[in-house]
């Protein structure tokens, strides 16, 4: 949900609005090869709930570098037909990113790292105040490789975006 972490991965990325996957639950259940859990939709029996997102619009030549960034084959399935509701009630078919149910494990849990990546992008885009409260509050490990390239970037990127110096600083 970062601006600048999509627009490094995918240089044509453009932030296109809010939106709302029905019927879901985010879930930092999909295993990830570093040892913590990586966020994931997770259907749910409740319409009530919904996850936040924000849509980009990406150039077509772009969609290899997404697959390769979310892991796409590698955990993740690209569903290219995931239907999100906009704040003005639209429904729109969009790209999501889905771990495979064997994949994911209940148990997981993200690093400190990654969560906040997470929550500095829902903070970004103003998401209300409980939902950032619910985010905030998911349990997370601190990584225990100090010198993981993800984890050096993602502190390095989170420090800049801190102090203003991101492109997409809050």
């Amino acid at each position: 949900m970062l601006p600048c972490r999509l627009m490094a991965r995918c240089h044509t990325a453009a932030i296109s609005g809010i939106a709302n996957a029905v019927g879901y639950k985010i879930r930092f259940w999909k295993k990830s090869d570093d040892g913590s859990g990586k966020a994931t939709l997770i259907k749910s029996a409740n319409t009530q709930d919904l996850v936040r997102g924000v849509l980009f619009k990406i150039d077509i030549n772009d969609l290899s570098n997404l697959d390769a960034a979310e892991g796409e084959g590698m955990g993740y399935n690209r569903d290219g037909h995931f239907t999100v509701s906009t704040e003005s009630d639209e429904h729109v078919s969009s790209v999501a990113y889905i771990a495979d149910s064997a994949c994911c494990c209940e148990q997981s849990i993200p690093y400190d790292w990654y969560r906040d990546l997470v929550l500095v992008g829902a903070r970004y885009h103003q998401f209300p105040d409980d939902y950032l409260k619910n985010l905030q509050a998911v349990t997370c490990g601190v990584d225990p490789s100090v010198r993981r390239p993800r984890r050096r970037d993602a502190l390095q990127l989170l420090s800049r975006h801190k102090a203003g110096m991101c492109c997409c600083a809050v």
